[in-house]
């Protein structure tokens, strides 16, 4: 998914206000023109000068020795619409030490006026810019933040109560803390947490800073009618929190340390009894520090480079006033994975974690497989990786259809500790392949992961074919393949995301997409010049991503579509051959998971048939994993072992096409009628339908519940019939007994079921749940188990799909 969201919303936003209000208001792209003006000022505090611009959304702060300066974007969010700050030298009330406006919004298709107000608080070396909610019910109804947006480097950047801000990451926390030498900027807020989200930008190639968003508490009706964000720049790394605790009004107490037999500067860090990283700073030269820390810290640790750490120490542990962290010499763990049956070495993925006061090692950056944070993908099961003395469990994970095994190692300095850990492919599924049909590396220009590290994480994952989904730009893995040596594992075809720029409304996956051809238009078009390019070739998959993903970029939001209403309300272009009901970035959002599965299962009953897919849409290594979810594309249904991967991989494009094919976060579901599968057609007129219906789970993931789901044509669906499942333990280890009795014990539902339908054409389809989230065993992962089927299409009497609006259709087979 592309996250220059946020850029093409505010135009978006600008240029609809303009039309329905009135606004004369000029935007500036990013970055003080020429002739811009500037208001009187600036503003200064301690360490800072702060500047507003006249004519655009844009607030420099600097600082005044002028090493730092740090151009912010202020905007208005209205309920989820981002509006910015655009300021006119009528509309102000200039003060000493800040500003008064009233700026215009739109809501609800009208104009309506807020108040504005910026000041310097000398005391916190901070601007505070706040919003009132003004007494209009009409707009008391709706919710209002401040939003500022800047650009930052990944590394600098720290959320208290998360830790250490990921690219495309959304956290909560107390505060932003932006800590590039020599001096930090922080951001909070004194109502309460505040939103981080971090984007990257079209115009950004891998490397480059990205984009943060901090997002303060929304001011409602319900709870306090003020919007309010703190600018807070300090003179050091350690100087900024005592200023972020005042604010905050948390108790703090001084601490003074040291990081012993070090050269240079290490980071501290301090956690709260939970775990939760409250406090960074980095150290003076030779490992000092002072700072004031909230009380709720209870134990600190220090880090260096990648996998250099301390122990973990209480903040009671002070011996003469001072608290000692040291870094002592590490050791090396070398890791292989097996298969337990054939013992043959298997790709997967290690993960570390620290155990007793040894904290987890962070190996590097989170695009990187040879390390990102505490995970390492290793290619043929083999893997010397060097830890901080201390305790640690190391475990290895192939994805969703393997067992997990574990083993706790103690590391000493100047040693290597050899581990063996053995995985079992628990789950069989003959003739089904599981499949990442959304996923990026570069050349797209949000995902700085290389081709071959995005290729190893797929086949760590457990992944057999994959599809390089790039933006705008023809994605291919074939090199990457050839140079890992893993064509025996995994398959792929080229392929492309048209991420419509400029207007835009929404993304589309294509594949194959032959290397070398001109992509599909994506700048100021129209869905239909998409369509036919796509459509030139008929042997290619075409599915719209991530349909009700905010921020503009979600279809059906963009052409209005309710699944409430009535097949005539759709008058846009339907025809894809897939949706992408289950999406990467909503793995943590159920809500709009259910939406968009909603959403699929009403175009059903209104007639048409579509492939439902899931993939992960991964742009990273640490942070959404490849493959999960997964879509699982049956190749060969009378397969009763495990085959080679087919020869072409065209055979996975075209029985995607036929919707054969289930998703999955976790569990994988049989369902069958007769000989149908999920895509195929059962003519009957009986009723209730006999169906068969087999949920298998590896030892990990939990399931708790099995939903059949019925729909009509021209009807609406329903939920059938639903099972309560027992909940099994958290097993990972070693699986006793042999490979088939291991296996058998992965099945958690398994019946013939009797399914009323109706009298008319209808389909049938399973939906699997589990309650207990998979982030106990993957971090990073957090997700309650999800699975689905396409339907199996009931059909009493044949009659034709309804004709597509807009004039759209399908390719013949």
């Amino acid at each position: 998914m592309a996250v220059m969201r946020h850029r093409e919303a505010l135009r978006v936003v600008v240029v609809a206000a303009a039309v329905l209000i009135a606004l004369a208001l000029t935007l500036l792209t990013r970055g003080p023109a020429p002739a811009q003006v500037r208001l009187p000022g600036p503003w200064r505090s301690a360490h800072s000068v702060f500047s507003l611009h006249v004519a655009s959304p844009l607030l420099t702060i600097a600082t005044a020795d002028g090493t730092r300066s740090d151009d912010v974007e202020l905007a208005v969010l209205v309920d989820e619409s981002i509006q910015p700050v655009v300021l006119t030298t009528t509309a102000l009330q200039l003060e000493p030490e800040g500003v008064r406006a009233r700026i215009p919004i739109a809501i609800d298709g009208a104009r309506r006026d807020v108040d504005l107000e910026m000041h310097v608080d000398v005391a916190h070396d901070a601007l505070v810019v706040q919003l009132a909610l003004p007494e209009s019910p009409d707009v008391r109804s709706h919710r209002l933040a401040l939003r500022a947006e800047l650009a930052a480097d990944a590394s600098t950047l720290f959320v208290a109560g998360a830790g250490t801000v990921a690219e495309r990451a959304k956290v909560t926390g107390g505060a932003l803390v932006l800590d590039a030498d020599p001096h930090p900027l922080a951001i909070a807020s004194t109502l309460g947490p505040i939103a981080v989200e971090t984007i990257s930008e079209e115009s950004l190639s891998p490397g480059e800073p990205m984009r943060v968003a901090a997002t303060s508490p929304p001011a409602t009706a319900e709870n306090h009618p003020t919007a309010e964000l703190h600018f807070v720049a300090a003179e050091s790394s350690q100087a900024v929190w005592p200023l972020l605790s005042q604010l905050g009004g948390v108790p703090s107490a001084p601490v003074k340390g040291r990081v012993a037999n070090i050269v240079g500067r290490a980071t501290v860090v301090g956690r709260d009894a939970q775990g939760l990283p409250i406090v960074r700073a980095r150290t003076d030269e030779g490992g000092t520090f002072v700072l004031d820390a909230p009380s709720t810290v209870v134990e600190w640790y220090a880090e260096l480079a990648a996998g250099a750490a301390s122990a973990l120490t209480a903040a009671t542990s002070a011996n003469d006033g001072e608290l000692r962290l040291e870094i002592p010499p590490g050791g090396e763990v070398h890791v292989r994975v097996v298969d337990t049956d054939t013992r043959m070495p298997l790709t997967a993925r290690l993960l570390f974690h620290g155990l007793r006061d040894t904290v987890d090692p962070n190996f590097g950056p989170d695009f990187r497989a040879s390390g990102a944070g505490p995970i390492v993908d290793s290619l043929r099961g083999d893997a010397i990786v060097s830890l901080a003395s201390g305790h640690y469990r190391v475990a290895a994970t192939k994805g969703i259809e393997w067992s997990i095994d574990a083993q706790d190692v103690e590391v000493t300095p100047g040693r290597r500790m050899d581990v063996t850990l053995a995985l079992r492919h628990v789950v069989p599924t003959p003739g089904v392949l599981g499949c990442d049909l959304h996923v990026h590396a570069r050349p797209s220009f949000d995902a700085p992961v290389t081709p071959e590290d995005r290729v190893l994480s797929l086949v760590a994952a457990g992944i057999d074919f994959a599809v390089p989904t790039e933006h705008n730009v023809v994605g291919d893995y074939g090199s990457a393949i050839e140079t890992l040596e893993v064509g025996r594992d995994f398959i792929s075809v080229p392929g492309v995301e048209v991420t419509t720029l400029s207007l835009g409304f929404g993304h589309f996956g294509v594949f194959p997409y032959e290397p070398g051809t001109r992509v599909p238009p994506f700048k100021h078009t129209r869905v239909e010049p998409i369509f036919r390019a796509v459509r030139s070739d008929p042997r290619r998959y075409f599915q719209v991503n991530h349909p009700r993903l905010p921020g503009g970029i979600g279809y059906f939001d963009t052409i209005g579509f309710d699944p409430r209403g009535s097949r005539a309300q759709i008058q846009h272009r339907i025809d894809f051959d897939g949706i992408e009901v289950y999406n990467g970035f909503d793995i943590t959002q159920p809500d709009r998971v259910e939406q968009v599965l909603h959403d699929y299962w009403a175009l059903l009953d209104f007639g048409w048939r579509y492939t439902a897919t899931g993939s992960s849409d991964s742009h990273r290594i640490q942070y959404q994993w490849a493959g999960y979810p997964r879509t699982m594309v049956t190749v060969n249904p009378t397969a009763t072992a495990e085959e080679p991967l087919p020869a072409d991989p065209m055979v996975v494009v075209d029985n995607l096409k036929k919707s054969h094919a289930t998703v999955t976060s976790g569990p994988l579901i049989e369902l069958a009628a007769g000989d149908a599968r999920p895509g195929d057609e059962v003519a009957t007129a009986a009723d209730p339908v006999p169906v068969h219906v087999r949920v298998r789970a590896a030892p990990w993931i939990d399931v708790t519940r099995v939903e059949i789901v019925v729909g009509q044509i021209d009807g609406r669906w329903s939920v059938a019939q639903s099972f309560d499942v027992p909940s099994r333990p958290l097993a990972i280890g070693a699986e006793e007994g042999t490979l088939a009795e291991a296996q058998d014990r992965t099945v958690r539902f398994d019946r013939d079921l009797a399914i009323t339908v109706g009298s008319g054409n209808g389909w049938i389809a399973v939906v699997a749940r589990g309650a207990r989230p998979m982030g106990d065993v993957l971090p990073f992962v957090n997700v309650a188990p999800l699975a689905f089927t396409n339907p199996v299409f009931v059909v009493r009497h044949p009659s034709p799909s309804p004709p597509f609006p807009a004039g759209g259709r399908r390719p013949s087979p």
